[in-house]
């Protein structure tokens, strides 16, 4: 028998929601429609860009759901609308952050609400227009490519993440500690060849707990689905984590429920295990 009362579903999307195939399952959206019809409210909480998982949102048949994007520093009441949670990283931060990983010669982007820039010497712009890792986070946005200088002008509108991928894992490592000085950042990861830079206390888990309290829910009425480390603060805090099968063992260890994986409908599975009445 099912004894948790969810009001509130947040799911990540890639490696979560999403199959492997990029697409969001004909199963899984049965189960979340079932959860709205019941008056269960859902939402993404992702670090894709807002315009990306607003289309998913759309394309699911979810156009009233809440959007936490850029891992829940930018937060939208709906897709496509107005942003009520904009956090940026400080001016210093960035500053330093851009330099460190220009130093290091890491392959990073910017990103700014719904737009990112890709940062890149002149000789080299057909190396970071290849990386797969952001760009599968930024369909449909506006992408530049830009020296230090651009990215200083753009930095106006506020840089809400970096993100840095590296061909070799094993300078990831080496990259995190070249960043652990730096004053008002925290690190996360969102798969398996990048580092994402946030501003500090700013994380997936602090955007669901905002969401929760302003719909007047406790933790304990908060079901939450993720599979990588940028997860964890997200399914550490609800009353109900759940870790995909997929997941990393991060995850898993804070998870209260480890589901199928992302290619066998993990979410549907668990929302009607636990959510459903």
């Amino acid at each position: 028998m099912n004894t948790y009362d969810i009001r509130l579903i947040v799911m990540d999307m890639d490696g979560t929601l999403l199959s492997s195939q990029q697409s969001i399952s004909a199963e899984n959206m049965k189960a979340l429609a079932l959860a709205q019809q019941q008056g269960i409210k859902i939402a993404l909480c992702t670090g894709r860009l807002p315009g990306d998982a607003s289309l998913y949102a759309v394309q699911a048949g979810l156009p009233e759901i809440a959007i936490l994007s850029l891992n829940g520093s930018y937060c939208l009441h709906k897709p496509h609308g107005q942003a009520y949670t904009n956090h940026v990283l400080d001016d210093k931060a960035l500053e330093t952050c851009v330099k460190i990983l220009i130093a290091e010669k890491s392959e990073f982007a910017c990103y700014a609400q719904n737009s990112f820039i890709e940062y890149a010497d002149e000789d080299d712009t057909d190396k970071v227009s290849v990386l797969a890792g952001m760009k599968k986070n930024c369909e449909g946005a506006p992408k530049y490519y830009m020296g230090m200088e651009e990215i200083n002008r753009f930095r106006n509108s506020g840089i809400n993440k970096i993100s840095c991928y590296e061909r070799d894992r094993e300078r990831l490592p080496y990259l995190c500690r070249a960043l652990e000085g730096v004053l008002g950042i925290e690190v996360t990861s969102s798969w398996a060849q990048s580092i994402e830079i946030m501003p500090k206390g700013i994380n997936k888990g602090l955007a669901v707990r905002e969401l929760a309290e302003t719909l007047g829910l406790a933790r304990e009425n908060v079901m939450t689905f993720g599979d990588y480390d940028n997860d964890v603060t997200m399914i550490d805090y609800a009353g109900l984590g759940v870790a995909m099968s997929n997941a990393t063992d991060s995850v898993k260890a804070v998870a209260d429920y480890v589901t199928l994986s992302n290619d066998e409908d993990g979410v549907a599975d668990a929302i009607r295990r636990f959510a459903l009445k």
